[in-house]
């Protein structure tokens, strides 16, 4: 007797997420209750690339504006942190444009000290790669940082 195929339609109710209605930029889908702004996005088939950074809580990159069912008030949040509820409207920060900052190097008298008080941290790293893998714009961030400190 051949094995019965088996799919998520015929599994007992207990092994299935159960789904909420989130509205994402002006349209409704149904995401698993629990996981958050970020990957709801990801599920619904949004494409983040910029707007997503560490997904770890620190960097920022993914705040989002959101309002829950039964509050009219807009609140902000990180969309890597935040869980999804269900009847909540999401809308994705816009990215701002940051001024960008000039530098002449022929001034700089320390330009290592000069990185050092911008990015005190910088001289901290222990080379573990764990930034280059959490960057989901796949930038060699440690590569980076380890030239900047050591050149």
């Amino acid at each position: 007797m051949a094995q019965e195929d088996t799919n998520v339609i015929d599994q007992p109710e207990v092994l299935k997420p159960r789904m909420v209605t989130v509205e994402i930029a002006g349209k409704k889908y149904k995401v698993p209750e629990g996981i958050t702004i970020i990957k709801a996005l990801w599920y619904s088939g949004q494409e983040v690339v910029r707007g997503a950074g560490c997904l770890g809580g620190f960097c920022g990159a993914c705040a989002a504006y959101y309002r829950t069912k039964d509050d009219p008030k807009v609140r902000t949040c990180l969309a890597c942190q935040m869980a999804v509820q269900d009847g909540m409207s999401i809308t994705m920060m816009p990215p701002f444009p940051a001024r960008k900052a000039t530098y002449d190097i022929q001034t700089l008298k320390d330009p290592k000290q000069d990185l050092f008080n911008l990015y005190p941290e910088a001289p901290l790293c222990r080379n573990c790669n764990a930034c280059t893998e959490a960057c989901p714009q796949k930038i060699d961030v440690r590569e980076g940082v380890w030239k900047a400190v050591f050149g």
